[in-house]
């Protein structure tokens, strides 16, 4: 589950790069508060046995409407 999250967490972090924007600082504080709320949000749905189990619960939204995970991880970035 570590690789797993570790890889998400880096995708939807690099999204977020961009010359002029969020400062490097910021962005590893993201993506730590991201894989901590991941873990937290996909402790009880996580079966390496069935691995499609749980996949719906585990989908992270990144069109349209913003995943209230990625929301909750930008939340606690200071303001600079």
């Amino acid at each position: 589950m570590k690789a797993e999250i570790s890889t998400a967490a880096g995708f939807i972090t690099r999204l977020l790069r961009s010359p002029g924007g969020i400062g490097d600082e910021q962005l590893r504080c993201f993506g730590d508060c991201l894989q901590e709320a991941l873990r937290d949000h996909y402790r009880h749905h996580w079966f390496p046995q069935m691995p499609s189990k749980g996949s719906g619960y585990r989908c992270i939204r990144i069109n349209h409407k913003m995943d209230p995970l990625i929301g909750k991880a930008a939340g606690v970035l200071p303001n600079r």
